[in-house]
């Protein structure tokens, strides 16, 4: 079901892209929805959540998706981040539904622990992923209470669409976030996340 459909490497400043990365996205997708999502952090009603957006995960453990995380860590040249046991066997998500967006604002840039890699899963093209350059917002604010940066808090120096079944990796330790779109107001967006860190 996981099995590699294409491994040719776009090379871009910011973003190293893989274009119909499984052979067979629909029944991953698929896969995926057999499973209920968790809260992510906090639960619904706490500030944000559960308000202006439902942001859920999902945490599948299979033997079937360690080639990818082997292919993926030869790419990166870094190891699966260790936050969860086993993440060399583990599916994550982010899996997020948007009851409204702010046209002036920025959906809560953050900064990972090494490269990330990430499958958008969504049929419809859209907004994808932000990369900034932090002016003023303060990094140490809380995810979902203080979830949303100005449009003057930070620059977008780079931005990639959201495609189906494109892999897109980037430097986590760069400030980062979801773009928003009206697209999904009302709907879940969904892709599948490999978070690396450094040996």
């Amino acid at each position: 079901m996981f099995e590699i459909n294409n491994k040719k490497i776009e090379k871009y400043e910011h973003f190293t892209v893989i274009r119909d990365f499984y052979k067979k996205p629909d029944e991953v997708v698929e896969f995926i929805h057999r499973y209920e999502p968790h809260w992510h952090k906090n639960p619904h009603g706490y500030f944000s959540q559960g308000y202006d957006f439902d942001d859920m995960r999902h945490i599948i453990y299979t033997f079937q998706i360690k080639p990818v995380w082997d292919f993926l860590s030869q790419v990166t040249k870094q190891r699966p981040c260790q936050d969860e046991p086993d993440k060399e066997y583990s599916i994550n998500t982010n899996y997020t539904y948007f009851r409204q967006i702010y046209k002036n604002k920025h959906f809560y840039p953050h900064r990972d622990y090494g490269y990330t890699a990430l499958i958008y899963l969504d049929k419809e093209v859209a907004n994808g992923t932000n990369i900034y350059q932090n002016i003023s917002w303060d990094e140490t604010k809380d995810e979902h209470r203080d979830h949303y940066c100005n449009q003057d808090e930070v620059k977008v120096i780079a931005h990639t669409p959201s495609e189906y079944n494109k892999l897109v990796i980037w430097n986590g330790l760069q400030l980062h976030g979801l773009c928003q779109d009206e697209k999904y107001i009302g709907k879940w967006r969904l892709n599948q996340v490999f978070p690396f860190e450094n040996e």
